[in-house]
């Protein structure tokens, strides 16, 4: 279940369930929490009550297939097969800002004026992220560290945009793995360290260590 779906959907989340759920990381913690909740193999449908909460971006989203989901279901592009130019990824999206002269506050969670979720430094984040992910490095949406540990509004230095610059052309389209995993493990300012910090939105900020 989608924590910012469940509301369309007729289902309230408790808040526990999001603090317990919407900030867990790894896959065996995912899956001792579904399983708590209700011991049944993994393959039976679960009633929304005893499923996962999760908080996602995605090109193919198999939960909307669900007819629970599908019944509230709006769009009209296929959300197993989301056209690249209805949810831009985050290396598309800076080369847009960078390349293309596309306005920074245009992209993000929501307007300027609404909160600090926009922006140049919002995208730059998404960036790295997708980039530790393809090198199978398990984060959080709010996990922060390297080049990009800073104050959101705050412009990006030079230097900085320069890198995700070189980041930004390795995810935004076809993934050259090779590349990828080179530019991962060369960048300090984009590598993933054994601590990140972690401004989670239910339980607070802190500092965590990866496994």
């Amino acid at each position: 279940m989608l924590e910012f779906y469940a509301g369309h959907s007729g289902h309230t989340v408790a808040e526990q369930r999001l603090r317990d759920d919407a900030e867990t990381r790894y896959v065996d913690d995912i899956l001792r929490i579904v399983v708590e909740r209700d011991d049944a193999p993994l393959d039976r449908r679960r009633e929304p009550d005893d499923r996962f909460v999760g908080v996602c971006w995605l090109l193919a989203d198999a939960q909307l297939t669900d007819p629970d989901a599908a019944a509230h279901w709006t769009g009209d592009s296929d959300p197993m097969d989301v056209p690249r130019d209805r949810f831009l990824v985050a290396g598309r999206a800076w080369r847009a800002i960078r390349e293309e002269g596309a306005d920074p506050r245009t992209f993000g969670l929501h307007p300027p004026e609404e909160g600090p979720l926009w922006g140049e430094r919002f995208v730059a984040g998404n960036v790295r992220l997708d980039l530790a992910a393809l090198n199978k490095v398990e984060t959080l949406l709010w996990d922060v560290w390297g080049a990009d540990e800073g104050e959101f509004g705050e412009p990006l230095p030079e230097a900085v945009r320069a890198l995700y610059d070189r980041a930004a052309r390795v995810t935004a389209d076809e993934v050259p793995f090779g590349a990828v995993r080179v530019l991962f493990a060369e960048e300090d300012g984009l590598r993933t360290p054994r601590t990140v910090l972690c401004p989670a939105p239910f339980n607070g900020p802190s500092r965590v260590t990866l496994r």
